[in-house]
């Protein structure tokens, strides 16, 4: 039953990796707006993550990687395919994680890609006011408007709301348009929401639709749901 429901994903993603992630020129933090929005709900953000991305040209990775040393520890994997050189921000107790990928295809006719991964456990104003002026530093020095940027947080609640009852308060508070929700028929546990919400820049464009938000819900044994809200598509499992 579980392989139906990845089956399922994998053809959305499928369908997904063929549309293009557009942005107008403005710019809103799509992570600081859903953990302000769901602080007005009194809901505990339990993790979080931004990852951004972006093909670089192969000329500009010899100054890109000096950077990256004069910075960070750096460590160099490599297979048949590829050679990815990996970052990580030696600093102990700060209020998140941060690692910098640069991957390198071996095909001469492949760019290379430049990943950069912010992600936590706990949310907080002090959290907010560091996060945000990390991104502003990542975005100003790392990338340009081809940039693709993916936000997600998850949060639990311990079943005073059904999955339906949300995604309806959602889509109602949230301006959602398009909203569709997509449940695994072999698994009754596993709904997902997915729509456009007008005042985030970037989304994609699925069956003539523009699609920037998807929330997952997962019920387990004890009624205890768990939410993902990723924008504008969610690029982890959950």
């Amino acid at each position: 039953m579980r392989n139906s429901f990845i089956l399922t994903c994998m053809l959305l993603l499928f369908l997904l990796m063929s549309v293009t992630v557009f942005a107008e020129e403005t710019y809103n933090d799509q992570l600081i707006d859903m953990a302000t929005d769901l602080a007005q709900k009194k809901t505990e953000i339990e993790t979080w993550n931004t990852t951004i991305k972006e093909k670089i040209d192969p000329n500009e990775i010899p100054h890109l990687l000096n950077k990256l040393q004069e910075q960070y520890s750096v460590t160099k994997e490599e297979n048949e395919k590829i050679i990815k050189f990996i970052a990580n921000d030696p600093q102990e107790k700060k209020a998140y994680n941060e690692q910098y990928s640069v991957v390198i295809p071996k095909q001469h006719n492949q760019n290379p890609e430049l990943t950069i991964v912010l992600e936590g456990d706990r949310w907080n104003e002090e959290v907010e006011r560091t996060y945000q002026l990390k991104m502003d530093a990542i975005l100003s020095e790392y990338f340009t408007n081809s940039k693709q940027i993916f936000s997600w947080l998850t949060f639990t609640d311990d079943g005073k709301m059904n999955s339906n009852a949300f995604f309806d308060e959602m889509i109602v508070e949230w301006d959602i348009e398009n909203a569709k929700v997509q449940s695994d028929s072999n698994l009754e546990n596993r709904n997902v929401l997915y729509g456009y919400r007008p005042i985030w820049s970037e989304y994609i464009r699925m069956q003539n639709h523009s699609i920037n938000i998807q929330i997952a819900a997962v019920t387990d044994k004890n009624g205890t749901t768990t939410y993902t809200i990723g924008t504008p598509i969610l690029i982890h499992e959950y």
